[in-house]
């Protein structure tokens, strides 16, 4: 295409091999060409047209021949176009993207210089910065759009003669189970088995590993502990960490004055340029982030083994399983201790375990849920006890499985999870299992609860017979929500160990795995989650539909409509509504100066014809986009034709009638059809 402004100009050129004499004979919209006036080289290699006008404008292309032989070879056209006001060839026709994720939008403009190029988003001016770049050119970068940026997002394309707009619908979303791109995570180059959301965006993470690398490549030799700074990606170095390799911190608990408390297999903490002695196998770090002196020397010689978790109770205490069989030389203490806050021994709490307990679970009443190896007053795999570490004998367990993880329900049922079949077990208040809850199909290593949900993570593929990979959230009654629903997960690069959640909602995963979804993400991700306090309606409206047909586009009633189109016009997604239209009867066809009589302030060109059409559109759009596109050929919906909306009518309580002209008029675009686009952005 050749563009070039008024008075400038114009050449065609052509190359051709073949048997002299080659003859040429350029034309225009397919009629030959003549020297004379402003044109030269008609029957050349090179097309001349001199003080370019707008009549230049159209399709040139030349036909090459040998006389001698007959042959003949018609060239591609090239377009000539005069530049004037200001166009917009190409743009999108709507913009979707993540949270966190750079996205470029490039449009194509065109124009007799000197054009100018100014973006608005949600009608506030776009300048380059830290979040922008290319905010006065055709090409604008969003580098960390986040979810409140959603809206119209408007081009304006000027020059001395005159303006023209476009806009393009934004919608960034969090989808519920992806990345969150908006945090700096790190990577660890071994296990990571404990995390602790923390505030201000910060974790604590502990593990196996000997060092942490920044999102930006930075190597942090730090042992088994660690606090990120989520917005930067940096360890807090101010906190100790671990004095020697070799050993790991397994289980992370926040105490109700705001300390951390750590245990595992570590025997030693660096805090600053000090090492201390921690055999107890546990410590506290204070609020100020130092090593807490006073704590450690209470606990004396604590654990004699690994401590497996610790759980902080609302009163102060702490409770800490493990493999230990005592702790401080106290009796009573056989994998199984309560501690006071200061550190020391509570003696009121008496252990009955001969060996190693696991998993445990404080509930209302003081009564304490326990995951047993060996046995505990007789019972094994499974046990309730009393706040003074007696047994429950409410409860017995009929099943025959150590619990890896256990959540409480509201009903006063558990969920336990693990590595053996059932990998999920329902368990009444009494200690029965529910046979008929469903479960995984392999381990279950994690899991934590969410806002009235559950979460479990593992190694496993499917849930309730249906895929889930490594990842799923149920309801209390045992159904997956769609929503969060990885397509590969962590897949045959190890399973996650570590699932926690925030108050943003967030799920945060730590484990041996190297790749989530087919991302490098060694051994720490943190996803978004599904905020159930600011519930979607779309996820109501689609919620008694069959798992896996809960999708924006899926149509599961088979009529045409996606759920998101029955959603916006408030159809039946379960019924088919074959017989519905948003099509009214078509107005008959204008010319260009009844339309501008008809309807003020359009600017028709007089003397053509514009076909004009009829949509139903709702008057409430539940929190998404719909968008009136059109095209000549039913595939390209590039710009070229675009509709003007020219009046808008009540219909009934839940539709306005809109009537839409064509932009170009019939004898340009002799068939044309348009289309009704959806979109919705998330709240997550």
């Amino acid at each position: 295409m050749a563009a070039v402004e008024t008075g400038q100009t114009i050449n065609f050129s052509v190359s051709a091999l073949g048997t002299s004499p080659l003859t040429y004979v350029w034309q225009k919209n397919g009629t030959p060409l003549t020297d004379g006036g402003r044109i030269s080289g008609s029957t050349t290699s090179t097309l001349t047209i001199v003080d370019g006008t707008l009549a230049d404008e159209g399709f040139y292309s030349v036909t090459v021949s040998n006389p001698s032989s007959g042959d003949a070879m018609l060239s591609a056209s090239a377009e000539m176009v005069l530049l004037g006001a200001p166009e917009i060839v190409s743009s999108p026709n709507t913009i979707t993207t993540e949270a966190g994720l750079s996205t470029t939008i490039e449009t194509t403009t065109r124009g007799a210089a000197t054009l100018t190029h100014a973006w608005t988003l949600n009608g506030t001016p776009l300048v380059d910065g830290p979040a922008i770049s290319g905010a006065t050119t055709a090409k604008i970068t969003l580098l960390r759009p986040l979810v409140a940026d959603s809206g119209p997002l408007v081009l304006t394309v000027s020059n001395s003669i005159s303006s023209t707009s476009v806009t393009m619908p934004l919608a960034v979303t969090r989808p519920p189970g992806s990345p969150d791109r908006l945090l700096a995570v790190p990577s660890f180059n071994n296990a990571v088995l404990a995390i602790s959301p923390g505030a201000a965006d910060t974790v604590a993470i502990g593990g196996q590993y000997t060092s942490l690398t920044t999102a930006s490549g930075v190597i942090h030799n730090l042992y088994g502990f660690s606090v990120i700074d989520l917005a930067t990606g940096l360890p807090d170095l101010a906190y100790p960490s671990i004095a020697a390799t070799g050993t790991k911190v397994g289980t992370i608990a926040r105490d109700i004055s705001g300390g951390i408390v750590i245990g595992g297999t570590f025997t030693s903490i660096k805090g600053g340029a000090t090492n201390y002695s921690t055999p107890g196998r546990i410590a506290r770090i204070k609020t100020d982030k130092t090593f807490d002196e006073a704590f450690n020397a209470n606990i004396g010689t604590g654990a004699n083994a690994e401590i497996l978790k610790i759980i902080a109770l609302d009163d102060g205490k702490l409770l800490v399983s493990g493999v230990f069989t005592s702790f401080n030389s106290t009796a009573g203490t056989n994998g199984i201790v309560r501690l006071n806050a200061d550190g020391t021994v509570d003696t009121t709490f008496t252990s009955l375990s001969t060996g190693n307990i696991g998993e445990i679970l404080a509930v209302s009443g003081g009564k304490i849920y326990i995951a047993i190896y060996s046995q505990y007053g007789g019972k094994s795999y499974l046990a309730r006890i009393n706040s003074d570490g007696t047994l429950d004998t409410s409860f017995t367990y009929n099943g025959y499985k150590i619990p890896r993880t256990l959540i409480a329900l509201a009903d006063g049922s558990l969920l336990s999870s693990g590595n053996s079949q059932p990998y999920l077990q329902k368990i009444s208040s009494t200690g029965i299992v529910d046979s008929t809850y469903p479960t995984t199909n392999s381990s279950i290593g994690a899991a934590t609860e969410d806002q009235g949900g559950m979460l479990f993570a593992g190694d496993f593929s499917t849930y309730a017979g249906s895929p889930r990979t490594g990842l799923v959230r149920i309801d209390a009654l045992g159904t997956p929500e769609f929503d969060i629903n990885p397509a590969i997960g962590f897949r045959f690069t190890g399973a996650p160990s570590a699932l926690e959640t925030d108050s943003s909602h967030r799920i945060y995963l730590g484990g041996s795995f190297t790749i989530f979804n087919g991302q490098t993400v060694n051994r720490f991700v943190i996803l978004n989650g599904k905020d159930q306090s600011a519930a979607d309606p779309f996820d109501a409206f689609t919620g008694g539909l069959p798992d896996g047909q809960r999708g924006p586009n899926d149509d599961p009633d088979a009529d045409g409509f996606s759920n998101l189109i029955e959603f916006v016009y408030r159809l039946d997604p379960a019924v088919s509504d074959a017989g519905f239209s948003m099509e009214r009867p078509s107005p008959a066809a204008m010319t260009g100066s009844a339309l501008n009589a008809a309807y003020p302030g359009s600017t028709f060109e007089a003397g053509e014809t514009y076909e004009l059409f009829k949509v139903l559109e709702p008057k409430d759009l539940r929190g998404s986009t719909l968008t009136v596109q059109a095209t000549t050929n039913l595939t390209n919906y590039d710009g070229t034709l675009t509709v003007i909306s020219l009046a808008s009518t009540s219909f009934n309580a839940d539709y306005n009638e809109v009537t839409y002209a064509y932009s170009l008029p019939v004898s340009i675009a002799p068939l044309a059809f348009h289309r009704i686009q959806i979109t919705r952005a998330s709240s997550r």
